[in-house]
């Protein structure tokens, strides 16, 4: 449906075609990612054959199929690939992977291999066997990436450009650039973001673009890029019914245009594509921008013009786009998500309204007198939820609301406190609190500046301001060591960060109690260094006085009750953690909501809960906490 212009499409044509999706082996410096095994029927013998078709270069991922019988199957059973003139069990394979089930694929990546002619093998249970094989494999030197001219200039008629905050320039860019942020105007699903240009990076991911890297001339400060790592996806729809007449009379053109690319040598992705969609919102065509392939961009960290013109199709009436950001699904800290996207832009040549403006979303939480927040750590949303070893907490789940959506924003656990307190990672990406100085207000300076009150209790402190690690506590349990005007500040901090024990004092009287609150288990009953049960007793021993006090049981109280991350364990959904928002009034016992929320989004929820401006561009346009409501009693 639309005419691919851009020069880079014809050379990916040539370079890269017939690509597979990229596996590495762990082992010797690859990651390995499963292929959908295709429906066989069973096999008499076994059998190796090479997916790839056409010439493999230097660069390319190559493929191959395995099937054996009944017999011949084993968990240990694998494929290895072998340098030229290299022997089975005299010298080591330059790769390998297992091929435990009956049939399957594998993928290898050639980027460090020298161009020649391999040999593949499928050997039986660990050993060298022979199977299947060998199989020649040929790798070609990769051919030298054509320069890729600027797009011509857009063919752009009356009509404005149609995707709002294409540059990414609305919200607040990250400087650490793995963590995920406010993303204005996109409906988010993974851990999409927007990242300064030159950000430094964080859990040792580097090499993100900066102001003077190969892409658009007319940069601003940010670039959308996907966080830590897994499939992130930003979507928009605009409207283009008031052109309907010349539309069906296939009079309309259109014009997508972006850039588009990656880091180096890391296979990361990006794609947008618009879907032209009728009144009922059946999809009738669409234009693809990328990806934009590694072998594209010459292994370079680049950003390369994509464009796509066409015709609308007839009996469009809005457009849908979608943009795409791939990674690999990391079983650890160490994800990355580095392709990008910069500059979008789709004209039609009819006149059409502009799109809106982005607004913050409104927020319809009620008022209250006192907000409680309690971070808990390193616990996937499935971990918690339905977990036998947390009866308190599961007990709470029909008292409050679920978020069955909530996402952290990073590794390691501080930065997400921050992002909590203050609206930002402010360049933090470790747990650095006394290395660590952010010069930004927080939520408590909001407070005492609207006349209210603040506390942070933590457990085992010895006393005010405790900066002395000793057994399990440590004072970056709570985040506001980290902000300037608590750490050079003693009397500030010895007026805020109070040993748990305090709490039960301030608790006898709504007088005394803080306006705002924020509880902190030690690093052993927080749940990540002793476990779910230890973690579930410490909050029913701390909550149970605050759902007892006479804040909670006279006067209007809120309770948020979080995780700063997930397990850094691989669930498909990465960063999903537990949160549940609980109130003595205002909250619907036993709702749920499944919008996708942040940290962000807890931190503009208890702004409009108390009445507070926002701190940062990612609080202020968080999807606050909604459907979960209800009117609050007054008097």
């Amino acid at each position: 449906m639309s005419e691919q212009v851009s020069g880079l499409r014809k050379h990916r044509a040539l370079v890269a075609a017939a690509a597979l999706s990229l596996a590495l082996v762990a082992a010797g410096g690859y990651q390995a990612v499963a292929l959908p095994a295709p429906a066989t029927a069973s096999v008499s013998a076994p059998t190796l054959t090479e997916t790839t078709t056409g010439p493999v270069y230097k660069g390319d991922t190559v493929g191959f199929a395995y099937a054996v019988p009944a017999s011949d199957l084993s968990s240990t059973n694998w494929v290895g690939l072998y340098a030229p003139g290299a022997k089975p069990g005299v010298q080591s394979s330059t790769s390998w992977q297992y091929t435990p089930d009956a049939s399957g694929n594998v993928t290898f990546d050639t980027s460090a291999l020298t161009p020649g002619t391999y040999q593949v093998y499928l050997f039986a249970n660990n050993g060298y066997t022979v199977l299947s094989g060998p199989i020649a494999l040929a790798v070609n030197a990769a051919p030298t990436p054509k320069p890729t001219p600027e797009p011509p200039a857009p063919k752009v008629g009356p009509g404005p450009n149609l995707i709002v905050n294409g540059d990414a320039e609305t919200g607040a860019g990250t400087q650490v650039g793995v963590d995920t942020n406010t993303v204005p105007g996109w409906q988010v699903t993974g851990l999409l973001n927007s990242v300064a240009y030159g950000a430094k990076g964080g859990e040792g991911i580097t090499d993100f673009p900066t102001a003077t890297t190969p892409g658009p001339k007319n940069r601003g400060h940010n670039v959308f890029s996907g966080g830590g790592g897994g499939v992130s996806t930003g979507t928009q729809t605009a409207d283009v019914s008031a052109a309907a007449k010349r539309i069906d009379r296939g009079q309309v053109t259109y014009d997508l245009t972006g850039y588009l690319g990656g880091s180096g040598a890391i296979t990361d992705e990006s794609s947008v594509t618009s879907y032209f969609l009728d009144a009922h919102g059946k999809v009738l065509g669409h234009a693809t921008l990328g990806p934009v392939t590694r072998q594209m961009r010459g292994f370079a960290t680049e950003l390369l013009p994509e464009q796509a013109i066409g015709k609308l199709p007839r009996g469009t009436r809005k457009v849908r786009t979608v943009m795409t950001i791939t990674g690999p699904q990391p079983h650890d800290r160490l994800g990355h998500a580095q392709g990008y996207v910069d500059n979008l832009a789709l004209h039609i040549s009819a006149p059409v309204p502009a799109p809106k403006p982005v607004k913050p979303p409104v927020a319809h939480v009620p008022g209250y007198d006192h907000v409680f927040v309690v971070m808990m750590e390193n616990q996937d949303y499935n971990g918690i939820i339905g977990n036998k070893s947390a009866p308190f907490v599961n007990s709470l789940v029909p008292k409050g609301a679920n978020l069955t959506n909530a996402i952290a924003e990073t590794h390691p656990s501080d930065p997400n406190y921050v992002a909590l307190a203050g609206g930002s990672l402010f360049g933090v990406n470790d747990n650095t609190p006394f290395a660590s100085t952010v010069d930004a207000p927080h939520i408590g300076d909001l407070v005492t500046k609207a006349g209210g009150s603040w506390r942070g209790y933590m457990e085992n402190a010895a006393g005010p301001c405790d900066t002395t690690a000793h057994g399990a506590y440590t004072i970056d349990d709570l985040p506001f060591y980290f902000f300037k005007d608590v750490k050079d500040n003693p009397a500030n901090c010895k007026a805020h960060l109070l040993p748990q024990t305090q709490l039960t004092t301030d608790l006898q009287k709504t007088s005394t109690t803080p306006t705002f609150s924020w509880l902190s288990a030690d690093d052993c009953d927080d749940m990540e260094g002793c476990g779910v049960a230890a973690g579930d007793t410490w909050l029913k021993n701390t909550l149970t006085p605050i759902f007892n006090s006479p804040a909670w049981k006279s006067q209007r109280s809120l309770l948020i009750l979080t995780w700063d991350e997930d397990a850094a364990d691989g669930q498909q959904q990465l960063q999903r953690i537990p949160t549940l928002v609980l109130g003595s009034q205002g909250v619907r016992a036993g709702s749920t909501s499944d919008l996708r929320y942040t940290h962000y989004s807890m931190l503009r929820t208890i702004e409009a809960a108390l009445h507070l401006p926002s701190l940062t561009k990612n609080d202020l346009y968080a999807q606050p906490v909604t459907g979960i409501w209800q009117p609050v009693r007054r008097g």
